[in-house]
């Protein structure tokens, strides 16, 4: 189901746990361009993508991510 949203979201929290931290964020941003008015899996794809850039050390691009998150919750 390659547009099935809800199975790239679970893709990109096993790669997470893996530590494969890249493709988590990749994922998760895919899940995202499918998730369109899904706003709860939305939210949760920006906690995977904040997590996965703040692992790899980017924090402003986890900042960034936070930013996304907040906005959701509007």
């Amino acid at each position: 189901e390659p547009k099935n949203a809800v199975l790239w979201n679970y893709l990109a929290k096993i790669r997470l746990q893996q530590g494969r931290f890249n493709e988590a964020a990749g994922l998760a941003q895919k899940s995202n361009f499918l998730a369109k008015g899904d706003k709860k899996l939305q939210i949760d794809n920006w906690r995977i993508i904040a997590h996965a850039r703040n692992r790899n050390g980017d924090l402003a691009g986890a900042r960034e991510a936070q930013t996304k998150i907040d906005t959701l919750h509007e």
